[in-house]
């Protein structure tokens, strides 16, 4: 699941508000999810909040806070260009460069955060949608791929879009 959750608790994306997303998955294929990355892409209406990203829980990755900078453990925000993007390899033996596996039956949960940007001259709040995808490679060398996305909008709230199933399954 990919969801959505504003700081005070009305179900609207305000300016300057916090917005946490949470994402969570589980490997409900026969065999392993292999080299799990999940990559979330923001869009130009939030900022990231340094110091956010964190890992609930993940095969093999201890629970807290990760770092926001490449090549120190588990995950990393990347900006190049216009293009902000959220970067956590999951699963039991991921590291800096790799993700790592979930076995048959495993979750995952992760969140960060970011900040709602203040529209200009007098302009309200747009709709905030947020993409994410999940990449793992089957026990077989066959790639899958899951895509996500959560949804808060000024007028009606968050939609809850489910990124949860993966299936790795031998050929």
């Amino acid at each position: 699941d990919k969801t959505v959750s504003d700081e005070n608790g009305n179900g609207l994306a305000e300016k300057n508000e916090i917005l946490t997303y949470t994402l969570k998955g589980k490997n409900s294929g026969i065999g392993n999810a292999n080299a799990i990355i999940l990559k979330d892409t923001l869009p130009n209406t939030v900022t990231y909040v340094p110091g956010s990203m964190k890992v609930i829980h993940s095969p093999g990755i201890a629970a807290g806070s990760v770092t926001d900078n490449a090549g120190d453990d588990i995950a990393e925000y990347i900006v190049n260009g216009q293009t902000k993007t959220i970067v956590f390899r999951l699963g039991a033996g991921a590291n800096a460069t790799h993700g790592g596996v979930l076995a048959e039956g495993e979750t995952y949960e992760v969140q960060f955060q970011v900040r709602v940007n203040i529209p200009g001259n007098g302009q309200e709040v747009p709709s905030i949608l947020n993409f994410a995808r999940i990449t793992s490679e089957s026990d077989a060398g066959v790639t899958f791929v899951d895509d996500g996305t959560a949804f808060i909008n000024p007028q009606g709230g968050p939609v809850p879009v489910v990124l949860s199933i993966f299936k790795a399954s031998l050929l």
